[in-house]
C-alpha cells in the first residue's frame, strides 16, 4: 500500500461528521484587548477556557462567487469564506473559526455546535481527527 498525503480525505470526513452535530451557533469574535494589530480570541462564558487549537491543515476555502456557498457550517454571508476547524481548551469542544468576506466587509466568527452529543462516538472521532492533525 502506498502512503501519501491524506489531508483531503481527512478534511472531507471531518466536514461530513460536523454536519451531524446539529444547528451551529455563530458568534462574532470581539477584541479582548488591543495588542498592536493582533486579535486575542476570548471564548464566551468561560475565561479559563480561552485556548483555541486550530487545525490549519483541515482549513477549507469556500469560493462563493456571490452564490451564498454555505460550506459545512451553514455560513450566512455572501461571498468567500474560510473555515478553520479547531477544538477549544480544556473542554475539548469542537468549533470552527471562520472569516468571511464580501465587497469590503469582513466577518470573523466562532462557530460552535451546542446541540452535538459530545459523548457520541462520532463527536469523539472528530475530536481525535482534530487532535491528530493539529499543528504542534
Amino acid at each position: 500500500m502506498e502512503t501519501g498525503d491524506r489531508t483531503e480525505l481527512i478534511r472531507t470526513a471531518f466536514e461530513a461528521m460536523v454536519l451531524e452535530f446539529g444547528k451551529p451557533n455563530r458568534e462574532p469574535i470581539p477584541y479582548r484587548e488591543p495588542r498592536d494589530s493582533t486579535m486575542m480570541i476570548p471564548i464566551a462564558g468561560n475565561p479559563e477556557n480561552d485556548e483555541i487549537h486550530p487545525v490549519f491543515a483541515l482549513s477549507h476555502h469556500f469560493r462563493s462567487k456571490d452564490n451564498y456557498e454555505k460550506g459545512y457550517t451553514d455560513n450566512p454571508h455572501r461571498g468567500d469564506h474560510i473555515s478553520v476547524p479547531a477544538y477549544l481548551g480544556f473542554t475539548q469542544e469542537i468549533a470552527v473559526f471562520e472569516t468571511s468576506f464580501h465587497k469590503g466587509q469582513a466577518f470573523v466568527e466562532l462557530v460552535t455546535f451546542p446541540a452535538a452529543d459530545r459523548d457520541s462516538s462520532l463527536y469523539q472521532a472528530a475530536l481525535r481527527m482534530l487532535d491528530a492533525e493539529e499543528t504542534r
